[in-house]
């Protein structure tokens, strides 16, 4: 088909959903500042630093279609549905060729939007998405001395963003600039995280602490072995909240404590009570919102999160040598070593779900997997 272009002037489209982007859209620009402190203490090098990073001009997606609000408060919850979907008169007939609103009647929303002549009209990259983030840095370093080294660090942090709407009528439309979008926590924001490293000769072998005098048959098999072992562990990822505000104003979350007592009242294994029941669901109706109403309540939990992780890595290596230009490696790679699940996602936050409030029982990290390589270098 030959593109029309703009020679249908401002009926270009009628009937149909278009969509455009933001002009005047400068590029995201970013703050990162950071203050910190160094100290010696007995072979460790500590360090503590506050690092901030806040960024602005993100694109956002806006839709500008939509009841307004006050249009939309006037009619009582219970009647919205009927009123707002009846089928009236429509004004555009015949005039909006080859689209789903050029009949004799149209659903009464059509005709309360900004621009009834579209289905839909939304602008793409406007420049007003924000985004923090703070935090806690600590790390302790051992250089490499007496066969060890190691490094051990923390971060407490905190990531914010602004970059949707919790309701369309939040729109400006005399001023999409000044848009008030939600602030929530970012998807993959982690509060806590420790992670540490550490190498280590084992001091047993020719030439070492223990086992110095040890013959080259033993030492062969006993001796000179190193170790390399990676731990973290970090809190769980934040949960999408559910389709309908809470009953109360409490948290949702529940402590190991009171998983424990659910799991004994039920008589089954806090494992699988943790799956079934992880954050207190009698806190949520079990119907959705009604339709056309405005949300008061957030896209996300500020507090409840999926299991946190817990992996280790761990490495034994060797080397033997035969001749000069000639010896043989060994070594074995140990992936979560200790298998260690994590159940990482909700099955549902559909309050009409039967599976609402449960964890989904698949694991979203890798199960332990053991390599054992031998290799001969010459």
């Amino acid at each position: 088909l030959t593109p029309i272009g703009n020679t249908q002037g401002l009926a270009t489209n009628l009937g149909q959903g278009i969509s455009a982007q933001y002009r005047d859209r400068p590029l995201p620009y970013s703050h990162q500042y950071s203050f910190g402190l160094q100290h010696t203490l007995r072979g460790w090098l500590i360090d503590a630093s506050y690092v901030g990073n806040q960024t602005t001009r993100l694109p956002v997606g806006l839709n500008l279609n939509f009841i307004p609000a006050n249009v939309l408060n006037s009619q009582p919850v219970d009647q919205r549905a009927a009123y707002f979907s009846q089928q009236v008169a429509n004004p555009l007939t015949g005039l909006l060729p080859n689209s789903a609103i050029n009949g004799g009647t149209v659903a009464r929303q059509q005709l309360l939007f900004a621009y009834p002549q579209y289905s839909q009209v939304s602008i793409s990259n406007v420049p007003i998405g924000k985004q923090r983030y703070d935090a806690l840095q600590v790390k302790a370093t051992r250089r490499f001395a007496s066969g060890f080294s190691g490094q051990v660090s923390y971060t407490r942090s905190k990531t914010l963003e602004q970059v949707s709407l919790l309701n369309a009528q939040d729109v400006n439309t005399a001023n999409l600039l000044i848009t008030g979008l939600e602030k929530r926590l970012i998807q993959y924001d982690i509060p806590n995280k420790l992670a540490a490293v550490v190498i280590y000769e084992l001091p047993f072998g020719k030439g070492k602490r223990w086992g110095s005098g040890m013959n080259k048959v033993v030492n062969n098999f006993a001796g000179n072995w190193n170790v390399n072992v990676q731990t973290v562990a970090q809190s769980g990822f934040i949960f999408d909240f559910p389709t309908a505000a809470n009953l109360d104003a409490r948290s949702a979350k529940l402590t190991d404590g009171q998983r424990d007592e659910a799991a004994r009242k039920a008589s089954r294994s806090q494992f699988d009570v943790s799956v079934d029941k992880w954050y207190d669901a009698s806190l949520f109706p079990r119907q959705a919102q009604a339709p056309f109403t405005l949300r008061n309540f957030p896209t996300r939990f500020p507090d409840v999160r999926s299991r946190g992780l817990k992996s280790s890595e761990i490495s034994i290596y060797k080397e033997i040598p035969i001749r000069e230009l000639f010896r043989v490696q060994f070594r074995a790679d140990f992936q979560n070593a200790f298998n260690y699940p994590l159940f990482g996602k909700q099955q549902s936050n559909n309050v009409t779900d039967s599976r609402f409030g449960q964890l989904l029982a698949d694991i979203t990290n890798e199960k332990r997997i053991i390599v054992a390589v031998m290799k001969i270098v010459f």
